[in-house]
């Protein structure tokens, strides 16, 4: 903050001013609860635009790069678990939260988001292949009307849920075909 006042004194711009990792945390934990009060603050003192803390989460290394429900994101919290050295059970659990049907390329996978169909089946090579993939997900009636988060929590209040997986959906699915995605990743020894 000082430098901030420093700046300010001679007239230099606050653009590329560094923060200590604290305040950081303190500014992306304000903007987690409402933006608003985010801009409030920065109008009155200092800190990162909601822009800068999503470029600093998109570039952070926990978040979640593979969105599909992969053995490689249960690792990744594994590998979290042993670094706090937490070996006790865990709890899992699934949300099927509606969406506003729309479909979108992402940049970051190369792909049509918004669709049932796999990443894979949705890659982008040329500007072509937009429009002829949006018309093959169209015509299979494959825009996703729901998402399906895979959760998983240590039951603590001192962590938060972790995300390994979300699967877009039609929002027709059965209960088995759910717990057998469950048991497929997380085993048969899940206590319902």
């Amino acid at each position: 903050m000082l430098q901030a006042v420093i700046r300010k004194e001679k007239n230099i711009t606050t653009r590329n001013l560094k923060y200590n990792e604290e305040f950081k945390n303190f500014l992306v934990i304000l903007g987690t609860y409402s933006p608003r009060v985010l801009d409030l603050f920065r109008q009155n003192l200092e800190g990162l635009t909601i822009q800068n803390i999503r470029r600093l989460r998109s570039n952070s290394e926990d978040m979640l790069t593979n969105p599909t429900l992969c053995f490689e994101n249960v690792v990744w919290f594994k590998r979290f678990l042993d670094s706090v050295g937490y070996n006790r059970p865990i709890a899992t659990m699934s949300d099927n939260t509606k969406l506003r049907p729309r479909l979108r390329y992402s940049s970051q996978m190369g792909c049509i988001i918004g669709s049932t169909f796999s990443n894979n089946e949705t890659n982008i090579n040329t500007y072509d292949d937009i429009s002829i993939t949006i018309n093959k997900i169209k015509e299979n009636n494959a825009v996703a009307k729901y998402v399906r988060a895979y959760i998983l929590q240590v039951p603590s209040p001192k962590f938060s849920s972790v995300i390994i997986g979300l699967l877009p959906n039609l929002g027709s699915d059965k209960t088995e075909s759910i717990l057998d995605i469950h048991k497929s990743v997380f085993g048969n020894d899940l206590v319902i």
